[in-house]
């Protein structure tokens, strides 16, 4: 899922940052940097902006998830931050399940300036789970089955997403 999340990403930024550049169906005799020898200017201006983009490691969080009594196995997360984009993936492993209904809560990397939403999937049922993203200056995001159900123990919750940090 993350593989496809950051193939259709990838295609839609270098377009977007193309365009931006003066180039694309508008203007498609645009100069960008010099090319190598064997490449074209388009593939020099690709590669440059990829380059930039992604010459920052994701870095780790620990997302902190709470749920009434409930225990953790494991919670990890990963994310990466472009300017005011950040993207991230959460990986949530409930131990058990106490008082715990259906609202997952856990930190974020840095501070939502928008409204937004994650999504993902527990992977030993296949259910789907969203997260909310409301209001700006917020550190956390809650989560819920998509089917309104309860969370349950042992379920092991994967997501990722993207939302415009502060």
């Amino acid at each position: 899922m993350r593989r496809i999340f950051l193939s259709v990403w990838l295609l839609l930024a270098l377009t977007i940052a193309a365009e931006a550049q003066g180039c694309g169906q508008q203007n498609p005799n645009c100069i960008v940097p010099t090319a190598p020898p064997g490449t074209s200017n388009n593939q020099a201006a690709s590669t440059a902006f990829v380059q930039q983009l992604f010459g920052t490691a994701w870095g780790s969080f620990t997302p902190s998830p709470t749920c009434g009594t409930a225990t953790f196995t494991s919670s990890s997360g990963q994310f990466n931050t472009v300017g005011k984009t950040t993207f991230l993936s959460i990986d949530i492993v409930f131990n058990a399940i106490g008082t715990c209904t259906n609202n997952l809560t856990f930190t974020l990397p840095n501070t939502v300036a928008t409204n937004g939403a994650i999504a993902g999937q527990v992977a030993s049922t296949g259910k789907g789970f969203t997260c909310a993203l409301l209001g700006t200056s917020s550190t956390t995001s809650n989560c819920v089955h998509a089917d309104g159900t309860n969370w349950n123990a042992s379920e092991h919750a994967l997501g990722s997403g993207v939302y415009q940090n502060q």
